[in-house]
């Protein structure tokens, strides 16, 4: 559905629809989320304690592109376009125990930008817009609202498919309604060789198993009963690889989601978000 009019302007009662239809709750924003950079397109989930949940965002320059593509009514979800010129802007990324500096670096490279400078409680980045399209599956998932950045995708169906690694695709064919997933992460049934080099990891080092553990990094992870990590390694003619894998068994447990009962173990797979973020909860400007 076009949001925009003849003009270039922003057809604001469209883009208010396309979020209204599946109940959720949304403000488009007179002035930005953060004053340093009002140019660029910013989006995050604001949490009211009248109103509770609802999508924030404030479009930018007028030459900035935003486009409800489709909307699924049983999902409550929908996917947002978003294009605008290459734009330098000014984030602020404060320090935490969950907050890497090579993390942070790696970031602004990916833009084209770097780290301007730093305090003892943040780092202070020079980042930019991205030229290409970009698309947003945002709506409800379990108990919260959610925004993740897809690769792909004109419909939610498609923006779904889209998140799903290759190991992914390749179970839901051999294991149709056996593959569990609770927020990023998916939950995958073990091949013979997987159960087998779980089996000899717990076997030699049992203390490899570690309970009320993270399945993955986060400020706040997606914590499982047990969890195992393997460091595997993989040589190939040139250079040996590194290929961790992780396990979980029991129950996952994270505040956003229900829990997750699993039955026996599973390998642990991320999904394919684009620049998916330490919080889930708190979206960075895009």
């Amino acid at each position: 559905m076009p949001t925009w009019s003849a003009d270039g302007a922003l057809r604001r009662d469209l883009l208010k629809k396309s979020f209204s239809r599946g109940s959720l709750g949304f403000k488009l924003l007179g002035g930005p989320i953060d004053s340093r950079s009002p140019s660029i397109f910013q989006m995050d989930i604001h949490q009211s304690p009248r109103f509770g949940e609802y999508f924030r965002i404030w479009p930018g320059a007028r030459d900035n592109e935003i486009e409800a593509l489709s909307f699924d009514e049983d999902r409550r979800q929908l996917v947002l376009r978003v294009k605008e010129p290459r734009r330098r802007f000014l984030q602020v990324v404060r320090k935490s125990p969950w907050t890497r500096q090579a993390e942070v670096e790696e970031r602004a490279r990916a833009s084209g930008g770097r780290i301007l400078s730093e305090t003892r409680h943040d780092w202070r980045l020079e980042l930019w817009t991205p030229i290409e399209e970009r698309r947003f599956l945002c709506g409800m998932d379990d108990l919260h609202l959610f925004v993740a950045q897809v690769q792909e995708g004109e419909t939610v169906a498609q923006a779904h498919e889209s998140l799903k690694p290759r190991a992914v695709r390749e179970l839901e064919v051999l294991w149709p309604g056996h593959i569990l997933r609770q927020g990023e992460w998916f939950f995958l049934p073990l091949s013979a060789d997987e159960a087998e080099r779980l089996a000899a990891q717990l076997g030699a080092w049992p203390r490899s198993l570690k309970y009320r553990h993270p399945v993955g990094p986060g400020r706040r992870p997606h914590v499982a009963d047990g969890v195992v990590t393997i460091d595997r390694r993989v040589k190939t003619r040139y250079r040996e690889q590194r290929l961790p894998e992780v396990y979980a068994q029991g129950t996952v447990i994270h505040p956003d989601h229900r829990d997750l009962h699993l039955d026996g173990w599973r390998k642990v797979v991320r999904n394919r978000e684009v620049n998916t973020p330490v919080d889930k909860r708190v979206w960075w400007i895009d």
